[in-house]
């Protein structure tokens, strides 16, 4: 979506260092994960291959974090609740936190780590953390003038908490997380795919105008696409299949180290795309 439309283009061509963020390095991801792929790169160094994909794993905790952060921010600025200026550094801090925590289950064997060192670390940053926060929240209610208003990122907060919390407890129980965070990411893009204003000069406007001048037809595309993408990434890094166990032509294990890029892109991407202190 972000790639068919020709304000964008324009943007992400501007200056060599947007040229670099949304061409270059896109573009370098998915020949790094094909390359990895095709010369069989973990099966001849397999503690490097460990370390490569315990390293994607953290992108994907910490990109379902910080966009825990970001959308909390965007729900706090529509409260126009006066929230303290600090209290966005602690957010910050406790979503690294939980991130950091889920990597401890995922080592773990994906099983809560109960070690007495981990605890003893872990739970009182956590624990001091979210205190901090709720007593930010707690000021805002004093001097708000519509209190209900920080129901909602109070909610959201929670929420997500809860929702880390159970990812935390067992790493395959992160799917619960990961179903928060499609249906809040598709509810950030429908004004991006449906009202953004196109350009009738532009060969690929006038392409996504038709695209998405019928939503179930955009729908039923994007449900195909979505549907041969995860038939495809069961057999992705990022899913835990190791790269030694894969087999097949040559055509289709690039196919695959494709779908292993596709999630290192999107990490990429949306660290630039939803950033606050960029103005376009």
């Amino acid at each position: 979506t972000i790639y068919l439309q020709s304000g964008n283009l324009r943007y992400f061509s501007s200056t060599w260092i947007n040229r670099t963020i949304y061409f270059v390095i896109p573009i370098a991801i998915f020949v790094l994960f094909d390359l990895y792929s095709a010369l069989q790169v973990a099966a001849l160094f397999p503690v490097f291959a460990s370390v490569f994909r315990s390293g994607i794993r953290f992108l994907d905790f910490h990109h379902f974090n910080r966009q825990n952060f970001g959308v909390l921010q965007l729900f706090k600025a529509r409260s126009q609740a006066p929230f303290p200026k600090w209290l966005k550094t602690a957010e910050n801090l406790y979503f690294f936190s939980l991130s950091l925590w889920l990597m401890q289950t995922f080592f773990n064997e994906g099983k809560f780590n109960g070690n007495g060192i981990h605890l003893a670390v872990t739970i009182p940053i956590v624990a001091l953390l979210l205190t901090v926060i709720l007593y930010g929240f707690a000021k805002a209610w004093i001097h708000s003038t519509n209190r209900a208003a920080l129901l909602v990122p109070l909610g959201y907060f929670l929420l997500q908490s809860v929702s880390a919390a159970l990812a935390i407890y067992a790493t395959a129980l992160y799917f619960f997380a990961l179903a928060m965070h499609y249906v809040e990411y598709h509810v950030l893009m429908v004004p991006r795919c449906f009202k953004t204003n196109l350009d009738s000069n532009s060969g690929v406007d006038r392409f996504f105008e038709r695209l998405r001048g019928n939503k179930a037809l955009f729908y039923i595309l994007l449900f195909a696409l979505s549907a041969w993408i995860t038939a495809v990434a069961l057999g992705s890094i990022s899913l835990q299949q190791t790269f030694a166990d894969r087999s097949g032509t040559l055509g289709y294990v690039l196919l695959l180290g494709l779908f292993d890029g596709i999630f290192v892109f999107h990490y990429f991407v949306e660290s630039f795309i939803w950033k606050f202190s960029d103005s376009y």
